[in-house]
């Protein structure tokens, strides 16, 4: 076969590819084909003629026209390959409609370079990947299609007068389409006379002067050309042929074939034949995309995304690299004030947190406190324990273990504490006590207002990554006599929840890192890539270059997905994850109602989406992260 199979793997209704051309054989392919000649001179042969296009020349090919190419000079040339199917569900007539295009100085204008803008603006979308990529090439691929269908219309090069009546235009796109599709079977023109109500030898008489040939050349123009795929693509005999597109005797399709290929059909596929299709290698060179802006981007003034892009980033990360070492994440949590899980809403919180996240440790403050009524009887001789057993049997119930810090603790408290305790649980509950707090706190009265914003999802995984110092989170805003309060949620606490239980950006920070795997492949400012048993994890987020976290747009091409995968993206930014930037966007209220509360803790989460990873040797994929933001992707074995 010399059908060449676009692939569409840039995009689902095209394809776009810069090449040096150096030689092909005729072939066809199912799609409207744009070229545009960047650089350079290459020879077209389309059907049975012969042009030289030269740098900056364009030319139309239809769906499943022949063509071939050779190179002159060393040459670049753009190609767009677009689905026939994208422009049906706007124009139903578009699979039957042909293109043609006038490459004189009389036929090159205005028209001309505004379908080298729209080439140029797909180029560039392609070529950027930036955000709203897809609706952005899906609208100028339509822009594109209308201004073929309204300027370069095949029945416009025969007739430019038909553009001023649509009737007329109809009627001969009508004929064409119907001889086209019929021109197997015996069609007359007293049929097609009948079909227009018209008079037969007046129809004949317009077609001559629309089409340039009279009715029955033109039918045999077309059956001729419909038979050279069946000439290169098939065994058939030359009788069979002519029998199947539409002549009645094949004396009458050779003299029609000669006339218009000035050859016989059997030269025609002796000259053609091959033992089988050169791969593109052998028939062209390819460039990468970007290579060509510089000679499109005059094409570009004006487009309002043009210059707008920031720096794409280009990530290549490969399945099968071996680890560079194990991922430890944080394992300690500030439980503070243990006053605070005499509440339900604080035991919930930390419910949740072991749910999502699981840390291995809890510190807590003031276990040995009077708040939890521990001492009774005169002289404070008997201690009861009630209260503080049924906190670290919670605490214990979560899988967590306690560290208990002794801040200026009796030593008749502890010992108290040593001898019951070490029997309700079996163990040496001295382990337990801490005489220091650990360095890496985020302490819950700590006031500082990006503790409540998406500046802390950098700043966490900066500090986790890092490992200079531990990373420890406070379980919740803790509110005391000294904190000045302008409103009843956001003080600057250092809680991954705020005093009245909304999930802070940092909680979702927290979340995300918790599903990493635990070898990791790559670890770099802004990156992890690791490993588990169920399959890869990419966390991806914005980090500070020069004293200043940006936006970036990254382009990630994964190496050796020898296998399908379930695909889970975790977008967390400032619309996505954020309740501060909620709670601004309702107007900073001094008090959450019980409604908006309700909607906020529903609600504002990190934005989910699901892909299929299909087995590839590249699987590429593009991301945008906001300032302060984070993505992260989880490629699960399927």
């Amino acid at each position: 076969m010399r059908e060449v199979e676009v692939k569409y793997k840039q995009n689902p209704w095209l394809d776009m590819h810069l090449y040096q051309i150096k030689k092909t054989p005729l072939y066809w392919k199912n799609s409207l084909e744009i070229l545009w000649v960047l650089k350079g001179e290459i020879k077209l042969v389309l059907d049975n003629e012969e042009f030289t296009l030269k740098e900056g020349d364009m030319e139309l090919i239809n769906p499943m026209e022949l063509r071939s190419f050779e190179k002159i000079k060393d040459n670049r040339l753009l190609m767009l390959d677009i689905k026939p199917g994208f422009f049906a569900s706007y124009y139903p007539d578009a699979g039957k409609t042909l293109y043609y295009i006038d490459n004189t100085e009389e036929g090159k204008g205005g028209k001309y370079n505004l379908l080298k803008s729209y080439c140029a603006r797909i180029l560039y979308e392609l070529n950027e990947q930036m955000e709203e990529c897809d609706e952005a090439l899906s609208k100028n691929l339509l822009e594109l299609q209308y201004h073929l269908l309204n300027n370069f219309h095949y029945l416009y090069y025969e007739q430019e007068w038909l553009k001023e009546d649509p009737d007329e235009l109809e009627r001969f796109h009508r004929i064409a389409k119907y001889l086209s599709a019929n021109y197997m079977e015996k069609v007359s023109l007293s049929e097609i006379a009948e079909k227009e109500f018209l008079n037969p030898s007046y129809l004949s008489y317009k077609i001559k002067d629309t089409m340039g040939l009279s009715f029955n050349e033109y039918l045999n123009q077309i059956r001729v050309e419909k038979s050279t795929k069946l000439l290169l693509g098939t065994d058939k005999s030359i009788s069979e042929i002519a029998g199947e597109v539409g002549f009645s005797h094949p004396r009458y399709y050779l003299k029609h074939f000669i006339n218009h290929y000035h050859m016989h059909p059997q030269e025609y596929r002796d000259s053609h034949t091959m033992e089988e299709m050169p791969s593109l290698e052998e028939m062209a060179e390819e460039y990468p995309l970007e290579s060509a802006l510089d000679e499109i981007k005059e094409f570009l003034t004006g487009y309002s995304r043009y210059g707008s892009a920031l720096y794409l980033e280009k990530i290549r990360l490969d399945l099968n690299k071996e680890s560079i070492g194990e991922f430890t994440r944080g394992d300690t949590i500030l439980l503070g004030d243990a006053t605070l899980f005499l509440e339900d809403e604080n035991m919930h919180l930390l419910r949740e947190v072991q749910r999502e996240i699981n840390f291995k440790y809890g510190i807590i403050l003031n276990l040995f406190s009077q708040d939890l009524d521990i001492f009774r009887g005169r002289g404070h001789r008997f201690i009861n324990w009630t209260r503080v057993e049924n906190i670290l049997d919670f605490i214990l119930s979560q899988k967590m273990e306690p560290k208990i810090y002794l801040e200026n603790t009796a030593k008749n408290v502890l010992e108290s504490f040593t001898e019951n305790f070490s029997k309700v649980y079996d163990r040496d509950v001295t382990e337990w006590f801490l005489k220091e707090l650990p360095k890496g706190i985020v302490h819950p009265t700590q006031e500082d207002e990006n503790f409540d914003k998406t500046d802390m999802i950098p700043w966490i995984y900066d500090k986790v990554l890092d490992k200079k110092e531990p990373c420890i989170p406070s379980l919740v805003d803790y509110i005391d006599k000294e904190t000045e309060l302008s409103n009843d949620t956001f003080f600057g606490g250092g809680g991954m929840f705020t005093s009245n239980a909304l999930n802070k950006a940092g909680f979702y920070a927290w979340k995300l890192l918790a599903q990493l795997g635990d070898e990791v492949l790559v670890k770099e400012p802004g990156l992890i890539f690791t490993r588990s048993n169920d399959g890869y994890q990419i966390l991806l987020y914005s980090y500070k270059k020069k004293d200043k976290t940006v936006e970036r747009r990254v382009m990630v091409n994964l190496l050796n997905m020898e296998r399908d995968y379930s695909v889970t993206r975790f977008l967390l930014d400032a619309q996505h994850g954020s309740i501060y930037d909620k709670w601004e966007e309702l107007g900073a209220p001094e008090r959450i109602d019980t409604l908006h509360w309700t909607l906020l803790d529903e609600y504002v989460h990190p934005k989910v989406d699901f892909y299929y990873g299909k087995k590839s040797m590249v699987y590429p994929f593009f991301t945008k992260i906001q300032k302060n933001g984070a993505v992260l992707y989880l490629f699960n074995e399927i």
